[in-house]
Formats: structure tokens, C-alpha cells, sequence
């Protein structure tokens, strides 16, 4: 999503344009590869949200990006809108919606003014996108995904994207979180915490010897707590009133 806010209190404005990049690389690698690997690494995004809000269901997915997660959602049974600020973005997931022959109704807005579309979803999502804005922006964030619908489900990225061998310009400004300070956002924003999770096994050798030796649950415990991982996805929902 590009922006109209800053990233922490006095800091630039957000350069949009290296998301556009980022967006327009990832479906320069080919619409099947580009697909494939966002779907791979959407595996337990599309769990968790088929658990917690099973199809049919409307889904506002805020910054979609390449909007090859959305395509997935609504080959699954959602209904989908795809929301971005920059019509590059949308008239790239325009047509990668085409090519696999699913529908989505495709909206550019701005992700801190979603007016036009409170209440009217059961989930929004996003993916790579609050991390951008620290402080007091994180929770504003949060709080207008919450206006749009009951539930929300949120991704950023940990510490441990620094170790791939190619960053994205794209992380440059963003802020990265820990399981536990993350949690605490969406409880600033008046939300109740339904899930902590990870997403990604961080690529190292030394990940692979802990994981094999160490009991599947007691790893996965030591990564939520830790956030060794290479993202952190949180389902939340309005407090009861």
C-alpha cells in the first residue's frame, strides 16, 4: 500500500514506489513460479484462516500486493476484495486474476482511511504491510483492519528475514517485530488475541539441527516465544461488549 502517513512520529514518508518494485519483480519471475512461491509460503496463512473463519466468508485483504495470496483465498470458496494504492499493483493482480480464472473485486484505497469499507467484511488480512509504520501508526493500523471486520489476521516479518541472501528493498523501513510486542499492539487497539503464530522455518543449518532433535510441539512452543522464525501472523477479534 503506498501511503499518506509517516513511519514513526517525524520520520519520512513511506516510499510506495519500492513496493510497486517489489510487486512487479515477483510477477516477473512468471505467473505460475510467481504463484507457486506465494502459495507455498501462504500454506499456514490459508490454514489458520480456514480454521478460524472458514469459507463462505468476505475477506478484505489490505495491501494484496502481487494479489497471489487473494487468488488462492478465493479458489477456496472466499469472497475476496483486494485493496491497494497503487493502480500498477492492481492492474497487475487484474490480470493474474484473469490468467486463473477467479474473481476478485479489485479496490485501490488508502489503508488508513478504509471509510467506504467498514463492516462490511468477516476478516480483513494483510501481509507485509504494518510493519512499515511504527508506534502509534502500528495501532491506528490495526484498529481500522478492526473497523472493516470483527476478525483480522496480520503478518510481518521477524529479525530473521536479515539472513536471506537477497533483501528486498522493500524491508528497508520496517520495523521487526517479536511475538510478545506484537501481541501487545493488538491489545492496544482494544482487540483480543485469538492466535500467535509463526510463519517460516528460519534458513539456517543450526534451525535444522534444533527442529530434528527437539519434540515437534516443544519447537513449535520455543518459536512462538521467541518469534525464531521468519514471519509472526496474529488472528484477533473484537473485544465483547
Amino acid at each position: 500500500m503506498g501511503a499518506k502517513a509517516v513511519n514513526a512520529e517525524g520520520s519520512p514518508t513511506i516510499d510506495s514506489r519500492r513496493w510497486s518494485k517489489y510487486s512487479e519483480q515477483a510477477h516477473a519471475a512468471g505467473p505460475v513460479r510467481s504463484a507457486y512461491n506465494s502459495w507455498l509460503n501462504h500454506s499456514t496463512s490459508l490454514g489458520y484462516m480456514l480454521r478460524y473463519q472458514p469459507p463462505p466468508a468476505r475477506v478484505l485483504s489490505i495491501g494484496c500486493g502481487s494479489g497471489n495470496f487473494d487468488i488462492l483465498l478465493a479458489s477456496h470458496g472466499y469472497t475476496v476484495t483486494s485493496l491497494d494504492s497503487d493502480p500498477a499493483v492492481l492492474e497487475a493482480v487484474e490480470r493474474s486474476a484473469r490468467r486463473f480464472d477467479v474473481a476478485l473485486d479489485i479496490r485501490q484505497g488508502d489503508a488508513f482511511d478504509l471509510k467506504e469499507f467498514h463492516d462490511r467484511y468477516d476478516i480483513s488480512f494483510s501481509g507485509g504491510l504494518v510493519e512499515h509504520w511504527n508506534g502509534t501508526k502500528t495501532q491506528q493500523l490495526i484498529e481500522e483492519h478492526a473497523r472493516c471486520a470483527p476478525r483480522v489476521q496480520i503478518e510481518v516479518p521477524t529479525r530473521h528475514v536479515l539472513l536471506t541472501e537477497q533483501i528486498p528493498d522493500v524491508i528497508a523501513d520496517a520495523h521487526l517485530f517479536k511475538p510478545g510486542e506484537f501481541a501487545e499492539r493488538f491489545k492496544a487497539a482494544g482487540l483480543e488475541v485469538k492466535k500467535l503464530y509463526t510463519l517460516g522455518g528460519v534458513p539456517t543449518r543450526g534451525r535444522e539441527i534444533v527442529e530434528s532433535i527437539t519434540p515437534p510441539v516443544l519447537f513449535r512452543w520455543f518459536q512462538r516465544r521467541t518469534g525464531y522464525s521468519m514471519g509472526i501472523g496474529c488472528i484477533a477479534t473484537r473485544r465483547s461488549r
